[in-house]
């Protein structure tokens, strides 16, 4: 599959991207991730849905706990359903986490406001 994006979404003009460039693209950014989780003391890798496995399992397993990572590199993710896919895909235990970056930028990350108040409540606790 080929994607055309026309000059007015491009800076510099239209750019060609296939199916197999964007996928390269996710998977790059899926270890990318991994690099920096491990960097910061955390175990991770890149989860099976990348080999074919079942949806459940997030983009990349890791030991941060409580959360399922969705990892999205794109130039224009849509967080509302990247957030979608990161529900329908986490189990009861663990918390949606999107982990968005596009060319040139800083990774961000987002969860529900009411996730990130419990675990703020639960470091104040502890």
């Amino acid at each position: 599959m080929v994607a055309y994006r026309s000059r007015d979404s491009c800076v510099g003009g239209g750019v060609l991207v296939s199916g197999r460039a964007s996928r390269n693209k996710g998977a790059a950014g899926e270890r990318e991730v991994c690099k920096i989780l491990r960097e910061h003391g955390y175990e991770a890798k890149r989860g099976w849905q990348s080999r074919g496995g079942g949806k459940e399992e997030p983009d990349v397993v890791t030991t941060l706990p409580g959360f399922h990572l969705e990892i999205k590199r794109t130039e224009r993710t849509n967080i509302w359903a990247a957030m979608r896919q990161a529900e329908s895909d986490c189990g009861e235990d663990t918390m949606p986490l999107v982990v968005t970056r596009k060319s040139r930028e800083p990774w961000l990350c987002v969860l529900h406001f009411d996730d990130l108040l419990k675990l703020l409540k639960e470091d104040t606790d502890a």
